[in-house]
Protein backbone atom coordinates (compact mmCIF):
# COMPACT_ATOMS: atom_id res chain seq x y z
CA UNK A 1 0.00 0.00 0.00
CA UNK A 2 1.38 2.87 -1.15
CA UNK A 3 1.12 6.96 0.04
CA UNK A 4 2.38 9.68 -2.08
CA UNK A 5 3.62 10.09 -5.86
CA UNK A 6 3.66 6.22 -7.36
CA UNK A 7 7.19 7.74 -8.85
CA UNK A 8 9.07 7.38 -5.65
CA UNK A 9 10.16 4.81 -3.50
CA UNK A 10 10.88 5.76 -0.01
CA UNK A 11 12.07 3.46 3.04
CA UNK A 12 8.78 2.60 4.17
CA UNK A 13 8.12 0.76 0.93
CA UNK A 14 11.40 -1.23 1.14
CA UNK A 15 10.90 -2.00 5.39
CA UNK A 16 7.20 -2.81 4.06
CA UNK A 17 8.35 -5.46 1.43
CA UNK A 18 11.01 -7.11 3.14
CA UNK A 19 8.89 -7.62 6.33
CA UNK A 20 6.28 -8.66 4.39
CA UNK A 21 8.52 -11.01 1.66
CA UNK A 22 8.93 -14.73 2.29
CA UNK A 23 12.59 -15.65 3.03
CA UNK A 24 13.82 -18.66 1.48
CA UNK A 25 15.81 -20.54 3.81
CA UNK A 26 18.11 -23.32 3.28
CA UNK A 27 16.35 -26.20 5.58
CA UNK A 28 19.74 -28.18 5.28
CA UNK A 29 21.87 -25.47 6.34
CA UNK A 30 19.92 -24.95 9.49
CA UNK A 31 20.54 -29.29 10.48
CA UNK A 32 24.79 -28.47 9.69
CA UNK A 33 26.25 -27.95 12.64
CA UNK A 34 29.53 -26.75 11.52
CA UNK A 35 27.38 -24.10 9.63
CA UNK A 36 25.47 -22.73 13.40
CA UNK A 37 26.43 -19.80 14.87
CA UNK A 38 26.89 -20.63 18.31
CA UNK A 39 28.39 -19.13 21.58
CA UNK A 40 31.13 -21.98 20.97
CA UNK A 41 31.50 -21.12 17.48
CA UNK A 42 31.33 -17.24 17.54
CA UNK A 43 33.88 -16.69 20.54
CA UNK A 44 37.82 -15.84 19.90
CA UNK A 45 40.24 -18.57 21.33
CA UNK A 46 40.66 -18.28 25.19
CA UNK A 47 44.36 -16.81 24.78
CA UNK A 48 42.83 -13.96 23.26
CA UNK A 49 40.45 -13.69 25.76
CA UNK A 50 43.18 -14.11 28.31
CA UNK A 51 45.72 -11.10 27.00
CA UNK A 52 42.35 -9.14 26.27
CA UNK A 53 41.49 -9.16 29.95
CA UNK A 54 45.40 -8.79 30.86
CA UNK A 55 45.09 -5.76 29.09
CA UNK A 56 42.25 -4.52 30.34
CA UNK A 57 43.54 -4.76 33.98
CA UNK A 58 46.31 -2.87 33.03
CA UNK A 59 44.52 -0.48 31.42
CA UNK A 60 41.72 0.30 33.72
CA UNK A 61 44.91 0.68 36.27
CA UNK A 62 46.44 3.24 33.99
CA UNK A 63 43.32 5.15 33.71
CA UNK A 64 42.48 4.90 37.53
CA UNK A 65 45.93 6.75 38.33
CA UNK A 66 46.23 9.36 35.69
CA UNK A 67 42.22 10.31 37.09
CA UNK A 68 43.71 10.22 40.61
CA UNK A 69 46.98 12.44 39.40
CA UNK A 70 45.36 14.99 36.89
CA UNK A 71 42.51 15.55 40.02
CA UNK A 72 45.33 16.19 42.62
CA UNK A 73 47.75 18.24 40.42
CA UNK A 74 45.10 20.60 39.65
CA UNK A 75 43.46 20.61 43.03
CA UNK A 76 42.79 23.82 44.53
CA UNK A 77 40.36 27.46 43.40
CA UNK A 78 41.64 28.87 40.69
CA UNK A 79 42.34 32.41 41.02
CA UNK A 80 40.39 35.01 38.99
CA UNK A 81 40.91 38.75 39.34
CA UNK A 82 37.62 40.95 38.40
CA UNK A 83 37.16 44.37 37.12
CA UNK A 84 34.93 45.29 40.57
CA UNK A 85 31.47 43.57 38.88
CA UNK A 86 32.52 40.17 39.23
CA UNK A 87 33.88 39.64 35.59
CA UNK A 88 37.06 38.39 34.93
CA UNK A 89 39.49 40.87 33.10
Amino acid sequence: MRFGRPETITLRDIGCHFSTSNWNVDEHALEKSYCALTVQNAKASTYGLKIGLIWWVIGMALAAVYFVHVYRFFAGKVPVQTDGQGHGN
